[in-house]
């Protein structure tokens, strides 16, 4: 199941302060992604997920513009004295309306990306002040459904499989991810975290627990994930095969089978 966030409602999950953002300190990029449907735009932003910086502000922030854009807003700093880099989608998104949502923020590189669905939208020029994350322990906690605890620009909608990395994911990964098949898939190694958000609010892979604040359980989008969740396997390198032949991964044994 999916959660549902009640925009004005103070719905929000509570994800703590210091674990995300030691998986992120060090990265020279992330990359998010989600299954979003919102039931309604407001007048100011919505968001859908935020990890501060020690001073307060979004170290990553990602989620829509008011009703006057109606488009996706994805951004960050690589320093808390950083001002917000931020990108927007190419065009907006309706409501009542099931999407993947993603994006990279390549901090190295001083770039950034929206995925709509896998599509790929304009990449923008940003200007980082760091070459890496180095955005230190949050001053406030971090927050599923609004800009932080205690925050505003409430979620009014659905979110579901919610993943973070510590990497810049391709864009033939992201159309893995737009095709509905689980976060452990794509690069699990570079996982920081990643909520299902099916059942319980501590339904998560990677240890990171949330606090529910009034966001119920709804029908959840359909996933293809591996037989095998836990533990993420390592992938072991490609075996010599005999001339001619196919290798095919085993995505759910962690290996490769000769065909």
């Amino acid at each position: 199941m999916a959660r549902d966030f009640e925009h004005g409602s103070n719905q929000y999950i509570d994800v703590g302060k210091t674990t995300m953002t030691a998986g992120l300190n060090g990265a020279a990029a992330c990359t998010i992604c989600c299954i979003i449907n919102l039931e309604s735009f407001d007048t100011s932003s919505q968001a859908i997920f935020q990890i501060a910086t020690s001073s307060g502000g979004g170290a990553v922030a990602f989620g829509v513009r008011g009703v006057a854009q109606s488009d996706i807003f994805w951004g960050g700093r690589s320093l808390a004295g950083d001002g917000f880099q931020q990108t927007v989608s190419d065009g907006s998104i309706s409501v009542a309306t099931e999407y993947v949502l993603g994006g990279y923020l390549d901090i190295a590189n001083d770039t950034a990306r929206i995925y709509v669905d896998g599509s790929p939208q304009t990449e923008a020029n940003v200007a980082f002040g760091n070459a890496t994350f180095n955005t230190g322990t949050p001053s406030i906690n971090n927050a599923i459904g609004t800009n932080s605890v205690g925050g505003t620009q409430y979620w009014d909608g659905t979110i579901a499989e919610l993943a973070i990395w510590n990497v810049k994911l391709t864009d033939a990964e992201h159309l893995i991810l737009a095709d509905h098949f689980s976060p452990l898939f794509v690069r699990p190694q570079g996982l920081v975290s990643y909520w299902k958000l099916i059942r319980g609010i501590d339904d998560e892979i990677l240890g990171i627990a949330g606090s529910n604040n009034n966001t119920t359980v709804v029908a959840h989008p359909s996933v293809i994930r591996p037989a095998n969740m836990w533990p993420i396997k390592t992938f072991t390198a490609a075996p010599a095969a005999a001339p001619g032949a196919i290798l095919l991964m085993d995505h759910f044994n962690g290996g490769f089978l000769n065909g």
